[in-house]
């Protein structure tokens, strides 16, 4: 009898493994913690397919991989966009095989921001997932609104801080010049000179209680006594962690931003092109939309779901980003690409 139940339970095995191999399947390359599990296992089950989330940390390490491997969708942001594009590595996107989501869906916010590039069609070639814009989170227990909105980016020079940088050489280099030249200041044409100033203030900022960090920002927030006093932080992060703790505030420094949209593209190589699309315009359709940036806590570019989620206060003002009129978004450069990347190792490597 034993030998029986266990002759049948490997039958019922290998029958549930024939009948997953058999199911379309799905890759998806993005970040982490950038997607609603329950939706993707709902997508799933809908559609009878295996979705494969495989994440990445930086846009850098996502590019590398896009150009070595193959993804069926992928989730980078919009200068990556760019550099793949260019690089002839992405499908144009056929939009009327979205039909749940359509560019008369974005907000005005977002479509202003679409105006910044001029000769590059980002829409060409991708579909907008989330956007944003990068600040300050910082512990009001410790330094005080009016501090941080006096100093702007300077306060993550503060020694006497415990100051969090994310691992991210683009956005460390626009923070530094926005501190020394301020608003006016082009990030995407940076002079020599500006390269070093910038370079200098981040010398001086770093100190022997500034943390470098990936995607542990949560983690470090969602304690009663955060281990960090003011952070280099993205708007979705602020607009998920202020409501989970009291002692958070948010800032935007009045120097001026960088203004960031996540995309989903499908790569040439991708193996699964209908699928792909299918995947896409389930994500971008209004109620998976709205319960997807209500679990991750990012904007979403659908005006509908921006004003459901104001109008009903699910989150707080930080969730209609504020676009002003000197804040930009980065655009590929591989000349100051390489250059921005030697400082950032230079600056990492004494620390």
């Amino acid at each position: 009898m034993k030998k029986f139940l266990l002759v049948f339970v490997g039958l019922l095995f290998t029958f549930y493994l024939a009948a997953c191999e058999s199911k379309e399947s799905l890759k998806v390359f993005i970040w982490g913690e950038y997607i609603d599990e329950d939706i993707v296992a709902d997508f799933e089950d809908e559609f009878n397919v295996n979705v494969d989330i495989i994440i990445f940390e930086s846009n850098e390490i996502a590019v590398t991989q896009i150009k070595d491997a193959s993804f069926d969708v992928i989730a980078p942001s919009d200068y990556a966009i760019e550099e793949l594009a260019v690089g002839g590595l992405l499908e144009t996107i056929d939009w009327n095989r979205i039909p749940g989501f359509t560019k008369q869906d974005l907000s005005a916010d977002y479509l202003n921001l679409l105006t910044q590039i001029e000769d590059f069609q980002i829409l060409d070639y991708s579909v907008p997932y989330f956007w944003g814009n990068v600040g300050i989170i910082y512990n009001k227990e410790v330094v005080s609104q009016t501090e941080v909105e006096a100093a702007g980016w300077d306060i993550l020079q503060r020694q006497d801080l415990r100051v969090m940088f994310y691992d991210i050489s683009r956005d460390a280099m626009m923070i530094s010049m926005r501190a020394v030249y301020g608003p006016t200041i082009s990030i995407n044409d940076a002079t020599d000179a500006q390269l070093a100033g910038g370079e200098a203030w981040l010398e001086d900022a770093i100190g022997s209680k500034t943390r470098f960090l990936t995607t542990e920002i949560y983690d470090v927030f969602l304690q009663p006594n955060p281990t960090i006093d003011v952070a280099h932080a993205f708007s979705g992060e602020a607009i998920y962690l202020l409501p989970e703790n009291d002692h958070l505030g948010w800032y935007v420094p009045h120097q001026g931003t960088n203004v960031w949209m996540d995309m989903l593209a499908i790569p040439k190589n991708s193996e699964n092109k209908d699928l792909a699309y299918t995947f896409i315009n389930y994500m971008m359709s209004y109620e998976v939309a709205l319960a997807n940036s209500i679990t991750i806590g990012y904007t979403s570019p659908r005006q509908d779901v921006v004003e459901y989620i104001v109008d009903n206060e699910l989150y707080g003002p930080e969730y209609a980003v504020e676009i002003r009129a000197f804040d930009q978004m980065h655009r590929y450069n591989l000349d100051l690409k390489l250059k921005i990347e030697n400082i950032w190792a230079r600056l990492r490597a004494g620390n």
